[in-house]
């Protein structure tokens, strides 16, 4: 059992993102992973965690969601074709977050849960998300290159066992 707990929780972000087809394997990306990636692309980043309890094993994780699209059309790119790229990206994306999602989010959970153990990553195989919660977004550009940014902010309540 590995608490490297900001790392299970990007990537199982990221597995649950390209399962319901919020993306690919190809432009969906843990964090650490995510440097130099062509454009669209989306980047989980899990940044701070703290216990929910002293020494239970329980995770509260705050985490980021950020699709990158193209702030402005290429030369010889339509302005429709970028602003419709955008649109549906983040779209398809943060519609993930809220899915099954009513007075809980335990059926969300279960969904990433079942999208990170259907990984190859043995680390994750016995990984539990217990809730996640949208608490906001802010969207600009990018600090590093040219893209658009869209972010939803997760909290994230985990265990690095099989609590299910």
């Amino acid at each position: 059992m590995s608490h490297n707990i900001l790392s299970k929780v990007d990537r199982a972000l990221a597995a649950y993102l390209v399962s319901v087809g919020a993306g690919t394997i190809n432009d969906v990306y843990p964090a650490k992973r995510s440097d130099n990636k062509a454009l669209p692309n989306t980047v989980c980043h899990s940044m701070k965690w703290r216990y929910a309890v002293p020494h239970s094993g329980v995770y509260v994780v705050s985490a980021q969601v950020m699709v990158k699209t193209l702030g402005a059309p290429e030369l010889d790119q339509p302005a429709l074709d970028v602003e419709n790229q955008s649109t549906f990206r983040v779209a398809d994306t943060f519609d993930a977050f809220f899915a099954g999602v009513d007075s809980s989010s335990e059926a969300l959970a279960a969904a990433i849960t079942a999208a990170a153990r259907g990984t190859a990553a043995e680390d994750l195989q016995d990984f539990t998300i217990q809730t996640c919660e949208a608490l906001g977004g802010d969207a600009g550009n990018d600090r590093n290159g040219p893209a658009w940014v869209d972010s939803i902010d997760l909290e994230i309540v985990c265990c690095p066992r099989d609590v299910s």
